[in-house]
């Protein structure tokens, strides 16, 4: 009986003794460190609903783009030459002669024949009993003949090359070596180009046409320096410079004169506003993100980043047109 009571008395230490182990090792749990990540700070800007414009920018200058062709308009021998590269010229300003032998011959003969039909109406106009008729149809012959001189002397002036306009010789068609007194040229060769020495304009130039390909006559500009709007303006003329592999397109902006003479900034900015689009969801476009040729923008709902799908439209260099995916409420991650 006292064996049996010792058992019992055993088997309750031990039980005790295990729950007290149980109580310490739960104890021992509480009382470890919990790792707190702590909140992630995200900064955020609102989408908003705006106005957006397509724009391409390219740097602008203030030069005279209207470059002349002066070209024979006959040929033959060239008679004198005053051309050089690099030459101030005004306009009419003899260029280059060529001989005229044949229109020579054909000026002195009708200047006789002229001289003829003179004489004869100054002796009937001096003579008494001559009809009215008669002085009439001299008179005619007169106007006859002077037309025909008119003409050759009109003919004479095609040998004569001369300068369409004031400003320098930027280009011969060949050295100038090629333009000697005895040499030959031909009906229709170019002579030389001449760049005008006045009216300057703002012009924009590319070699890539494709990227401003909406870009047209009337298109509007904003004209920039160092970041500061100084003037806006209108595509008045696109012109094509042929230069080889240098070849490039002009694009000449009538700047409007309310903000005064803006000539003297050097390497002005011009951005073309080729597309306007009101009431549209905007975000900045560095919040807008390319995976697997899917666009993504970060949107924290709730204190939670959520990655959303969206489409996107236009963009400007700061903000991106959103075509769907957002309402323009979202509060849009940037980080």
């Amino acid at each position: 009986m006292k064996k049996r009571a010792f058992v019992l008395a055993v088997a309750v230490i031990s039980i005790l003794a295990m729950s007290g182990c149980k109580d310490k090792e739960k104890n021992d749990q509480i009382k470890l460190p919990i790792l707190d990540e702590g909140k992630i700070e995200f900064n955020t800007v609102k989408a908003e609903i705006g106005t957006i414009s397509e724009t391409y920018t390219l740097d602008g200058s203030f030069e005279n783009p209207y470059i002349v062709s002066v070209a024979a308009e006959v040929g033959g021998k060239i008679e004198s030459v005053n051309l050089k590269n690099g030459a101030s010229v005004k306009e009419g300003d003899v260029l280059l002669t060529i001989v005229s032998e044949d229109v020579d011959k054909q000026i002195n003969d009708q200047q006789i024949r002229l001289d003829s039909v003179k004489q004869t109406y100054q002796t009937l106009s001096a003579t008494s009993g001559i009809s009215a008729a008669e002085l009439e149809s001299a008179k005619i012959d007169i106007d006859i003949e002077q037309n025909a001189m008119d003409k050759l002397l009109k003919d004479k002036e095609k040998y004569s090359v001369k300068a369409s306009a004031s400003g320098v010789i930027s280009t011969l068609s060949g050295s100038e070596s090629d333009y000697v007194t005895g040499s030959v040229i031909s009906q229709g060769e170019i002579v030389c180009k001449i760049t005008p020495s006045s009216g300057n304009v703002l012009c924009a130039r590319t070699n890539d046409k494709n990227s401003l390909r909406d870009v047209n006559f009337g298109t509007s500009a904003t004209i920039t320096h160092l970041n500061e709007t100084v003037g806006t303006g209108i595509v008045s003329d696109i012109i094509y410079v042929d230069n080889g592999d240098y070849s490039n397109y002009c694009y000449v902006i009538k700047v409007d004169d309310k903000y005064g003479d803006i000539s003297y900034y050097e390497k002005p900015k011009v951005t073309f506003n080729t597309y306007t689009k009101e009431n549209v969801v905007l975000v900045p476009t560095d919040a807008v993100r390319n995976i697997s040729n899917e666009q993504y923008v970060d949107v924290l709902i709730d204190g939670v980043k959520v990655q959303t799908a969206v489409e996107t439209g236009i963009s400007d260099e700061l903000k991106t047109e959103i075509v769907s995916g957002l309402t323009g409420t979202e509060e849009i991650i940037v980080n």
